[in-house]
């Protein structure tokens, strides 16, 4: 009798101490589509030589709060006339997969303007993204 008391308590403290097994890691696709166009009619002369650069990325923010580019692009000067209508812009679709408790996207955009005396304005703006928004459309006006 002693020993089937001695061996029932080592095996319930055996199944007490057992390691809990931890959550599985959820992965998360997320698109993130970027529409690049004119933002205004350019044909007036006080648009002559005046272009534009555009610079977007996505990365990632970790548990750790560092950042990791997953992607990043670079459209080079060229004048503002020659960037696509509002009608026909250009897409530029991403697809990114992230661990949804522990991880988010964020999009950066840089628009550099040049005008033809050479002077350089900026514009940038970036956000995260939700782990809960599948699919982001980022408007690049110009």
């Amino acid at each position: 009798m002693k020993k089937l008391i001695l061996s029932s308590t080592i095996l319930l403290l055996l199944i007490a101490c057992k390691k809990p097994t931890p959550a599985k890691a959820v992965s998360v696709l997320q698109t993130v589509e970027f529409k690049v166009f004119q933002a205004a009619d350019y044909s007036a002369p006080v648009y002559n030589g005046v272009e534009a650069e555009v610079r977007l990325a996505v990365s990632k923010q970790l548990s750790n709060n560092s950042q990791m580019v997953l992607w990043d692009t670079l459209i080079p000067y060229q004048l503002l006339r020659a960037y696509p209508l509002m009608q026909t812009p250009l897409f530029i679709s991403k697809k990114f997969e992230i661990v949804r408790d522990s991880e988010k996207l964020r999009f950066g955009k840089v628009i550099r303007y040049r005008d033809a005396l050479n002077r350089i304005s900026l514009n940038a703006t970036g956000e995260d993204i939700p782990a809960s928004v599948t699919n982001k459309l980022i408007q690049v006006d110009l």
